[in-house]
């Protein structure tokens, strides 16, 4: 289990109650105080999945991305990249951008479905302070159009 209800908290008609990580049934989880932004939360993951991942005792060697690889429409295990791994191709690709021109603060569109590579993408944006601009099929022709015309 992910999440429990929050004991305690009050009922209110028409909704379920609050929930919270089982491992902190008692309180909110503290950020580290280093970080502030979304990819110095990523590189805290970095500097610590070596200490609290059973998989490996390296720094930066826990397990961070996965994916199911789909063989004749059967499912086989996961195949997981570690977040050193992931560090290094998050700064292959934001550096790459910059290479091909993107500047601090331009806008990258994405059009994708959720994959390891999606995550990668985001976070490279995250490091070299790019606006990713997330598209999906599922928000219509009309509506990919308008967000494609808002973010030039």
């Amino acid at each position: 289990m992910q999440s429990i209800e929050v004991k305690d908290a009050p009922e209110i008609q028409g909704e379920g109650k609050p929930r919270r990580n089982a491992y902190s049934p008692d309180k909110l989880l503290d950020f580290p105080p280093e970080a502030t932004t979304l990819y110095e939360n990523f590189l805290h993951g970095v500097k610590v999945s070596g200490n609290y991942c059973n998989c490996s005792y390296k720094k930066g060697g826990g397990k961070f991305l996965g994916r199911r690889p789909i063989d004749n429409g059967v499912a086989k295990p996961y195949v997981w990249q570690t977040y050193s791994e992931v560090q290094q191709r998050v700064a292959n690709f934001g550096s790459g951008l910059c290479k091909l021109g993107l500047k601090t603060k331009e806008f990258l569109g994405f059009f994708s479905i959720n994959t390891p590579e999606y995550v990668i993408a985001e976070l490279a944006c995250n490091q070299y302070n790019f606006v990713s601009v997330p598209l999906y099929d599922t928000l219509g022709a009309e509506a990919i159009k308008f967000i494609i015309t808002q973010t030039g």
